[in-house]
């Protein structure tokens, strides 16, 4: 049959068959990209890395990273006729007390150096990195892994009570407190409260050399969010609004 269909219509017979193995090669496509994002989504699914952060960070790995945000963020001590610049939170643009040569234990230290990712989170990040997000960032105490943060703001990070809503078009941060038992509070050295920091773009001027990962941030902000939903802190509406928000902000590569 195939041989008199072809006899009597070549071309429009092979045109047929080209047509047909088109079709078959966009199905398995299809069917390849949606393992993909299945396998992504497994990925992903292995376990919240901020759930139960069991691991303390040594003071080395907080200097080693401290070291790493200064360069980054605090401007070189050029003039010496100015005070010497010091590291600022990132939130609240509050000053440091002590020298920034200081280690991060120091007890007088107000402005400390912040994992985002947490250092027990190893083994999640490694598994969340093997497709792309946050390959480049090579280990966690890459400096885009870390900002200078408050003590008090960045325990409310760990806790999932506050998050960052990342905007990589413009590079702007807008904090965002989860929690609402927070608002009245006074973050330690601050003399705002976090109501005061709620729902603000933060102060730090960003560029492409001198920020945080969006991915991770947008991650955090991710997992903080069904967090805050599961301790009844927002609503439901309020969560899909925070979602939809962080999903058209979220870049796909860094």
């Amino acid at each position: 049959y195939n041989q008199a269909l072809q006899a009597a219509a070549p071309g429009g017979f092979q045109e047929m068959r080209s047509e047909i193995q088109a079709i078959r090669e966009a199905q398995e496509q299809q069917g390849r990209d949606i393992r993909a994002i299945l396998e992504a989504q497994d990925d992903l699914s292995v376990g919240d890395p901020w759930e139960r952060i069991s691991i303390k960070t040594t003071s080395t790995q907080r200097d080693d990273l401290r070291k790493k945000l200064i360069k980054m963020y605090v401007p070189k001590w050029r003039n010496r006729n100015k005070p010497k610049p010091l590291p600022k939170c990132f939130v609240s643009g509050v000053e440091d007390v002590v020298d920034q040569s200081q280690s991060d234990e120091a007890d007088e230290q107000r402005v400390i150096a912040a994992h985002l990712w947490p250092k027990s989170g190893v083994d999640e990040f490694k598994k969340w990195s093997t497709k792309g997000a946050g390959r480049h960032l090579g280990d966690l105490n890459h400096a885009m892994n870390g900002l200078l943060l408050l003590r008090d703001i960045e325990q409310a990070f760990d806790q999932r009570k506050v998050c960052f809503i990342c905007n990589p078009f413009n590079l702007q941060v807008k904090f965002y407190v989860l929690d609402d038992s927070l608002l009245e509070q006074l973050p330690s050295g601050c003399d705002r409260t976090f109501r005061d920091l709620h729902d603000k773009i933060v102060p730090t001027q960003l560029n492409q050399n001198k920020r945080p990962s969006f991915q991770i941030l947008s991650e955090h902000a991710r997992r903080s969010v069904d967090h805050a939903l599961a301790e009844k802190w927002i609503t439901v509406m309020e969560a899909e609004d925070l979602k939809r928000g962080i999903e058209v902000a979220s870049p796909r590569q860094e």
